[in-house]
């Protein structure tokens, strides 16, 4: 049960028991937090998309203490992809925001290491629709590229394009603006998938290989320089990474995860 540094939900509630050891990790003590997220949670065991993540960051609480925290595995290790973060970030209930000139958060993820090579997704769900800050800009949302054929990027923050990199060629769909849930899901050696909202928006062939680099939010982890135009600055409000997700499986993360945004008030 939750330790006493904690409020307790109602008796009536039952706590999954990884939203439980999330819950206490982050230090949610919002009645309404603490619902959605074992809403969030139950929902997906219950649609077969538990087991598809690596890393869950459902950004709960208001801080980036509470922020850092992966769903799938609390634990405050580099190993557990907890996030860490770097340059300008605002946090707060609505999510967590980067400055668009220098902040990034690492989610120590390293896709050649953790991930397959023809079954990834990354999700990202934006509840702002800014544009770029810096000039010349190609904001990536989440992602690590080393080279055109070996990457594994997001990009939904071009206003009425969303793409992708997962592998080589860039897949392009159409959005109407950056707010939302986008996901790039690889299925086989000759699929990818873009999704937005849960509706598949575009699909091509995609070859390569995964990328060495660890997975950054905020930015694309292009090595070092940092990439200096993908800067990004909307607010996540969620992110996912791991295995392949069926066009069913991205209808059903969007159900649970708006389900969420609308929980906790912040839903576009």
């Amino acid at each position: 049960m939750f330790s006493t540094a904690f409020t307790y939900m109602a008796a009536s509630v039952v706590f999954d028991p990884d939203a439980e050891a999330f819950i206490i990790a982050a230090g949610i003590t919002s009645t309404s937090e603490q619902i959605a997220i074992n809403n969030l949670v139950i929902g997906m065991k219950s649609f077969g998309l538990w087991n598809l993540m690596k890393a869950v960051y459902p950004f709960a609480g208001s801080t980036a203490s509470s922020h850092k925290w992966n769903l799938k595995d609390p634990r405050d290790l580099n190993a557990a992809y907890r996030l860490t973060f770097f340059g300008g970030w605002t946090h707060a209930s609505t999510g967590a925001t980067p400055n668009g000139t220098d902040g990034y958060a690492e989610t120590h993820l390293n896709p050649s290491t953790h991930l397959s090579t023809n079954s990834t997704h990354l999700s990202i769900y934006l509840t702002t629709n800014n544009a770029p800050i810096v000039p010349a800009a190609d904001p990536i949302e989440i992602g690590a590229y080393n080279s055109p054929t070996q990457a594994l990027v997001l990009q939904q923050g071009l206003a009425t394009t969303i793409n992708t990199r997962n592998l080589g060629a860039i897949i392009s769909g159409a959005q109407t603006n950056r707010l939302g849930l986008g996901i790039t899901s690889k299925t086989s050696a000759t699929v990818t998938t873009v999704y937005k909202n849960g509706v598949s928006v575009a699909s091509g062939n995609s070859t390569g290989s995964l990328p060495t680099f660890s997975i950054w939010i905020g930015n694309g982890n292009l090595g070092s320089p940092i990439y200096p135009n993908g800067w990004t600055n909307n607010t996540f409000a969620f992110a996912s990474i791991g295995s392949s997700l069926t066009s069913t499986n991205a209808s059903d993360l969007y159900t649970l995860v708006q389900a969420y945004q609308t929980a906790l008030s912040r839903q576009v």
